[in-house]
């Protein structure tokens, strides 16, 4: 197992318990990795690293590929939580908190203070911290599910954040801008969105050799102790969530824009 204490240099002093519980944060959803490395467990690391509170389901089953992000984060030290203080201690490490999805039944952790919230197109289902307002961070494929979900935003209201990776990845992906749509209350952000752009040939990302969990784990460990550097897409998208929950932290509000 990698050590989980992360280098100091990356890690200022924590926030106090009343930050943490008050905070913003975006819940990852794992999906498919069509075949590219998992690089979920990157994005959570390195957001929760510069000072994001993250969820991160776990699936109720095994569905989301070959390397669960789990597994990989398992190997980085990271166990499901299992009480409203490992969520908080987890933010307060400056590390993402694991969730583990549950199909029957209300209960989750933290009991009464845990709130189940389902994916709006039946996906895993995720728990969200009661209280705290959430980015939630979805992959979808064609333009048929990208417009389904934007209607969703629209009507609901929703704070989430689109990312059109193809297969169902909530990360962008590393080879190439990948076009992320942000919704914050219904309204699309274009400070917080991006367009898709062609991958550079001649500037390809340093990516895992191996797909493996352990190997992913180093690979992630590499990249957020700064040793070696994140894809730029990725990095793109750690700018844009924390550009996010700074709107949603204050209250967003503005124009209705048209992506």
């Amino acid at each position: 197992m990698i050590d989980a204490t992360f280098p100091t240099r990356i890690a200022p002093e924590p926030p106090q318990q009343d930050a943490a519980e008050t905070a913003p944060a975006c819940v990852l959803v794992p999906g498919g990795h069509g075949g590219s490395p998992n690089l979920t467990p990157l994005l959570a690391m390195a957001l929760a690293q510069a000072g994001a509170p993250v969820l991160v389901t776990q699936p109720a089953s095994d569905d989301e590929g070959a390397v669960p992000t789990a597994a990989v984060l398992a190997d980085l030290g990271i166990v499901p939580a299992r009480s409203d203080a490992d969520i908080l201690l987890a933010w307060r490490r400056r590390a993402p908190a694991l969730l583990r999805a549950v199909n029957d039944g209300p209960a989750g952790p933290g009991g009464a203070t845990m709130s189940p919230g389902r994916a709006e197109d039946g996906r895993s289902p995720a728990w969200v911290h009661a209280g705290t307002r959430v980015l939630r961070l979805v992959g979808v494929g064609g333009r048929d599910d990208a417009a389904r979900w934007a209607a969703r935003a629209r009507d609901r209201a929703l704070d989430v954040m689109l990312v059109h990776s193809g297969s169902g990845e909530a990360v962008a992906l590393p080879t190439r801008q990948t076009r992320i749509d942000t919704w914050i209350a219904g309204r699309w952000r274009i400070e917080c969105s991006c367009a898709e752009r062609p991958p550079d040939l001649r500037r390809q990302p340093l990516l895992p050799r191996r797909a493996d969990a352990a190997s992913l784990a180093v690979y992630v460990q590499r990249a957020i102790s700064g040793e070696s550097p994140l894809p730029p897409p990725i990095a793109t998208q750690i700018e844009i969530v924390l550009r996010a929950l700074v709107l949603l932290g204050g209250g967003a509000s503005g124009p209705v824009s048209t992506p």
